[in-house]
């Protein structure tokens, strides 16, 4: 590669068209858009770029695996237990179902109770 007044001119192999070369180049920078493209004077210095490239990608594919391997040993969380109740929510339940519950304060253990049992057979369309 040479480089006169701003312009690059590229040396290509004798066997292989310009045309191919150009496809393969353009193909290469679409799939890896942040890879830089290197022309080097010599076959020697690219296959040194090469295999350092390729090094370099192992070991990331190395490190991501590892990574992933982790992610998929641990284990799943229990599922958590429902929320309680608000009062609110237990003051609603009662009064659809004509249980007297004070407007303020604790709600009477009974009437928690039954808010919990309602809750538990799912009886959820008059709870909450």
């Amino acid at each position: 590669m040479t480089e006169l007044a701003g312009r690059v001119r590229i040396r290509m192999p004798e066997d292989v068209r310009p045309s191919v070369v150009a496809d393969g180049i353009a193909e290469c920078q679409i799939r890896f858009p942040n890879v830089p493209i290197m022309f080097c004077e010599t076959r020697k210095l690219a296959q040194g770029r090469t295999y350092r490239f390729l090094a370099a990608a192992s070991v990331g594919l190395a490190e991501e695996m590892v990574g992933a391997n982790a992610a998929r040993a641990l284990e799943s969380a229990p599922p958590l237990a429902p929320a309680p109740p608000t009062p609110a929510d237990v003051r609603r339940w009662a009064s659809t179902h004509d249980i007297v519950v004070s407007d303020r304060g604790r709600i009477p253990v009974a009437e928690m109770d039954q808010y919990l049992e309602a809750r538990a057979r799912g009886d959820t369309s008059r709870c909450s």
